[in-house]
């Protein structure tokens, strides 16, 4: 039909056209006649909404939310509570204190690469996608914007070379300029140094990286 038409070229219609399609089919997924409270911690946000939703069901986790601020005296949710949580827990998300995300000069975030302090990071990880599939369903704004990479690899596609310049423009420029510049010159070999906590470590960027040269 029509409709699967225009889903197989999208860019056959304006993306406000597509972005209200989009909204309201999310919408419609939420059973509204149900509701999933969420006892929420106001000085815990983070710890306390993870507990809430990590061992939930997809059919829970698609109900109407009702959260509940524990230390607050009134409990009655008319949506004000809901928008307050979705904004204060998209911040600590994202807070760079929690190692779980970096944040970039180009002021885009992903995953961070000491992460793995968390003993349950991977669990965190899946928490983070529960929330950010909630709020893009209930059309809830995050400010907050993904790395095209990161973004691809969720969308199950491959990252090219251009996708490092949202990461790192420095080392976009500087590979970009040995792509088209003599490199025999600068005795460099398949590896990278870094330090990390303090300790400087080197890894291979292939097998037995420290011994293969990086010719022309």
């Amino acid at each position: 039909n029509k409709f699967h038409f225009l889903l197989d070229y999208p860019e056959l219609t304006s993306f406000r056209a597509r972005s209200s399609y989009f909204r309201t089919n999310m919408k419609k997924k939420i059973d509204n006649s149900h509701k999933l409270v969420l006892q929420i911690d106001s000085e815990n946000i983070l710890a306390s909404s993870f507990q809430n939703l990590i061992d939930e069901t997809t059919e829970n986790i698609l109900q109407k939310f009702y959260v509940v601020f524990l230390n607050n005296t009134s409990t009655i949710d008319m949506g004000g509570p809901t928008r307050e949580w979705f904004t204060k827990l998209a911040k600590e998300i994202f807070n760079q204190n929690y190692a779980l995300f970096d944040c970039l000069k180009s002021i885009s975030y992903q995953p961070s690469s000491i992460s793995y302090i968390h003993d349950d990071f991977l669990q965190h990880f899946r928490f983070v996608g529960i929330f950010i599939a909630r709020a893009l369903i209930e059309g809830q704004c995050i400010d907050a914007h993904l790395t095209t990479s990161f973004l691809k690899q969720i969308l199950h596609r491959e990252p090219d070379f251009k996708d490092l310049q949202d990461v790192d423009e420095e080392l976009y420029n500087s590979l970009n300029w040995m792509l088209n510049n003599d490199v025999d010159p600068l005795e460099m070999y398949f590896e990278i140094d870094f330090e990390e906590f303090g300790v400087h470590k080197t890894i291979p960027l292939k097998e037995n990286g420290s011994e293969i040269k990086v010719t022309n």
